[in-house]
């Protein structure tokens, strides 16, 4: 139960700096694995504004 409450915190944490970063979380995956995590974001691209 500990680690759930770790990943929760942890997402709550990364989901805050995403927002403050202007990016978009658009999915995220657990795979098969201790620490396997898959997240896909939509990343304004600053170089070509």
């Amino acid at each position: 139960m500990k680690e759930i409450k770790r990943f929760q915190e942890g997402k709550a944490e990364f989901m805050d700096l995403t927002k403050n970063l202007g990016l978009k979380v658009v999915a995220e995956y657990v795979t098969t694995g201790d620490y396997d995590v898959v997240t896909v974001l939509d990343v304004p691209d600053y170089a070509t504004r």
